[in-house]
């Protein structure tokens, strides 16, 4: 009785550890609050780690890279008169003919 005891113990704190590995490996984006309407100087304080790949007078598009239990993906924000109208993952940039250079670290 001792031993299952002491297997389910094991099992229950190895299961736990997992499910704080995958939530500490979480994108940053379920974590922070970014809201249309956010002043673009606010976005950049607060994600440093954001890629400008246009701008303009009118518009400005940062990208942010983030992972997940090693896969990555980018997500695109759009500002317009220093205002995010619009977050995506990049089809709106494509369909508007927009080419960004994404400069992506290794994450092996």
């Amino acid at each position: 009785m001792k031993k299952l005891l002491y297997l389910l113990a094991i099992l229950s704190i190895t299961c736990s550890s997992c499910m704080a590995i995958k939530y500490l490996n979480l994108p940053r984006i379920l974590n922070e609050k970014i809201s249309v309407g956010m002043e673009e100087r606010d976005f950049k304080d607060k994600h440093r780690k954001a890629q400008n790949c246009i701008m303009s007078k009118d518009m400005n598009l940062y990208y942010i890279i983030y992972r997940e239990t090693g896969q990555t993906f980018l997500r695109f924000y759009y500002f317009e008169t220093g205002v995010l109208t619009f977050a995506d993952d990049g089809d709106k940039a494509r369909n508007m003919g927009i080419d960004c250079e994404i400069i992506a670290p290794d994450f092996d």
